[in-house]
């Protein structure tokens, strides 16, 4: 769920010919999930290549708050049957 008014806007700007504003979020510290040394990023992407002109979709696991990152490791854990997955404060 995005939490709209726990960062801090720190720039915004409407970029031409766009109908959403691109803005820049700040917050004082960040959660990631990492596995060993790796900060970890999912992609996702078409298995069976039904679909060969849709890319891969990529998704970076940083947080807002710790309670949301120890969500998406323990998925991670569970999806991959491991204890690896750990948050980290960033």
């Amino acid at each position: 769920m995005p939490r709209p008014f726990v960062y801090k806007h720190l720039d915004k700007t409407l970029i031409s010919g766009d109908l959403r504003e691109t803005i820049a979020l700040g917050f004082g510290s960040m959660y990631a999930v990492k596995k060993g040394n790796d900060w970890v990023t999912i992609c996702r992407q078409d298995a069976f290549g039904l679909n060969p002109s849709e890319g891969r979709k990529y998704q970076r696991l940083f947080f807002a708050t710790e309670q949301t990152a120890k969500r998406h490791a323990s998925k991670l854990n569970k999806i991959y049957n491991s204890t690896e997955y750990t948050v980290v404060k960033i």
